[in-house]
């Protein structure tokens, strides 16, 4: 993911082009994303709903749902080693079957 940017509305702007989907971290600390998300839609408006409670924020794009959850399992199995705050693996998107590319998951 392509990061860290501060997690302001102005920066998420200028970065994130609307109604794309995408995978995200963010975290109070720039080392490394403390928890990890996607968008199936919209990108821009997910990252923005974090403003205030998180300072940064790491993203990279994905070309549907699917590919979203896919980069969501990923950085989601990555980060586990790193102690994220997720506490549940990431679903797949609705009416979507795909399997987590790391743990095989459904």
């Amino acid at each position: 993911m392509r990061g860290p940017f501060a997690l302001e509305a102005s920066r998420i702007d200028i970065l994130i082009i609307p109604n794309r989907p995408g995978v995200y971290g963010i975290s109070n600390s720039s080392d490394a994303p403390t928890y990890i998300a996607r968008s199936d839609t919209d990108l821009n408006t997910a990252l923005k709903r974090w403003i205030g409670k998180y300072k940064f924020f790491w993203f990279e794009y994905a070309l549907s749902p699917k590919d979203a959850y896919l980069l969501e399992c990923e950085a989601f199995h990555k980060g586990a080693k790193k102690h994220l705050e997720n506490e549940l693996h990431p679903e797949p998107p609705e009416k979507i079957k795909v399997k987590c590319p790391v743990c095989g998951s459904t």
